[in-house]
Parts: structure tokens; C-alpha cells; sequence
């Protein structure tokens, strides 16, 4: 093989890309007509307050998902999700398994949440919840990639009814299998749904996600909501996603 001259040495470089494996984000994603959507609203976007409540976001996704508005609270990403649930019930006792994410565990040392952990190799049906307020489910967990059947999850909201369950469905597009609707917090009241914009459609510095809950819970966090917390550019990209999914 003819060695390669230095501008064809160039053009390889220049072409190359460096991927972050450490983070959870479809690069494969085609962002060019969002952006150009963003670019065309910069100004007034710029010269406009977020709603506080992002009532307009909430009501596309609520009659996408058959909630009602009240079921739906839009957050910074899934992070600042955990970080929104703790904070309206601190000092819970938490569990979760093991590995997970740092962001969660962090969050349970700032709101003073005693934290207990098991193993996601041993069988669901083995796990004890017994004096447990609240347990997280990450699946897919982004860690070691494991999923958590949608059969294992039912038998523990049934077993355990007394416990808040979070599940992370962050990651859920990148599966096809074990998806758990946001409106199944309507059959089982004690669950709670995190799901996020920024992992599936590649606009991780937008930061923009959402949970759903059932009225009783949603309440608990809005007392606690930041308002205005979502920038008019991450409400308007989320948006236009809603409106043309296919792009």
C-alpha cells in the first residue's frame, strides 16, 4: 500500500471524531433541523421569561402519554430529578441496586437519606423492602447495562405497596424490550417515572426531562418546585421533538 501524502495525513485527522463512552448519549443523533428551529427563536427566546410551571410542555406530553397536566412535572434532566424527589421527601430511607448512578447517590447524601443497597444479580423475588420509603429502579442500567423485566417490576409494586418506586426510564429508547409507560402510574399509585430528552435525542447541554406522577405524589414535588427552573430554550427544543419526532 502507496503511503499517504501529508494532506490526505490531513484530511483523516480532520475527519476523525473522539467519542465519550463514559457518557450515555446517541452521538448518531441528526440535531441539524432542531438547531436551525433554535436558531430561527434565538431572539425572542432570549427576550422571553420560561414559564414557571412549563405549562405548555406539560400539556403536549400529558395528552401524549394520557395524563393529565397535573401528572406531569418537567425537570433539568433526570439528575436534577432525583434531586427534586429527595428534596420533597427527605431523609427517606432509600434503596437501590447496585452499581448505580453517582448523581443519585449524591443526591441521597445531600437530603440526609439513609441509603441501602442490593445486588441487581440477585432475583427480584429475593429482595427485601421492609421499612424501605423509597426505591429507585434505573433500567437499563446505565452502569452494567441491566434491565429489569416489566413482570419482576409489577410483582415488587404489588409485594410493596407501601414503598415509592422511581423508575428511571432515562435510557428506555435505547431498548426495545421491558418499557414501562408513563401511564401506568394510573395502575400502580405508588410509582413514580423519570424520563429524559437529552440521553435519546442527543442534546445533553439543554437538559431537559420530566416526571410523571399520580396527583397525590406530583403534589409533594411541586411544593418543592423551583420555578422557572427550565430555560425557554430547552422548553421550545423539547417541543419541537414532541411535534416532529420522526426528525
Amino acid at each position: 500500500m502507496s503511503p499517504q501524502t501529508p494532506l490526505q495525513r490531513s484530511t483523516i485527522k480532520e475527519e476523525s471524531q473522539l467519542v465519550d463512552f463514559s457518557s450515555i448519549i446517541w452521538y448518531g443523533a441528526n440535531i441539524d433541523l432542531l438547531s436551525s428551529h433554535l436558531k430561527e427563536r434565538l431572539t425572542q427566546l432570549l427576550k422571553s421569561y420560561p414559564e414557571p410551571d412549563a405549562a405548555t410542555l406539560r400539556k403536549m406530553i400529558a395528552s401524549r402519554q394520557e395524563l393529565t397536566e397535573e401528572e406531569v412535572v418537567v425537570t433539568n434532566g433526570p439528575t436534577a430529578a432525583f434531586h427534586l424527589i429527595l428534596r420533597a421527601f427527605p431523609k427517606s430511607r432509600v434503596l437501590f441496586p447496585k452499581p448505580s448512578l453517582k448523581a443519585l447517590q449524591h443526591a441521597c447524601e445531600l437530603y440526609d437519606c439513609p441509603v441501602s443497597y442490593l445486588d441487581y444479580d440477585q432475583r427480584v423475588d429475593d429482595w427485601n423492602l421492609e421499612g424501605v420509603d423509597i426505591c429507585f429502579l434505573t433500567t437499563p442500567n446505565p452502569p452494567d447495562g441491566h434491565i429489569l423485566s416489566h413482570a419482576d417490576m409489577v410483582r415488587l409494586f404489588k409485594k410493596y405497596p407501601e414503598v415509592t418506586f422511581v423508575v428511571n426510564q432515562s435510557y428506555a429508547s435505547f431498548t426495545t424490550t421491558n418499557k414501562f409507560k408513563p401511564s401506568h402510574i394510573k395502575i400502580y399509585p405508588n410509582v413514580m417515572t423519570i424520563w429524559s430528552f437529552s440521553q435519546p435525542y442527543g442534546i445533553p447541554g439543554l437538559r431537559i426531562g420530566y416526571i410523571t406522577a399520580t396527583k397525590v405524589l406530583a403534589q409533594a414535588l411541586w411544593r418543592v418546585y423551583t420555578p422557572s427552573v427550565v430555560t425557554s430554550e430547552a422548553l421550545e427544543a423539547a417541543k419541537y421533538i414532541l411535534i416532529h419526532p420522526a426528525q
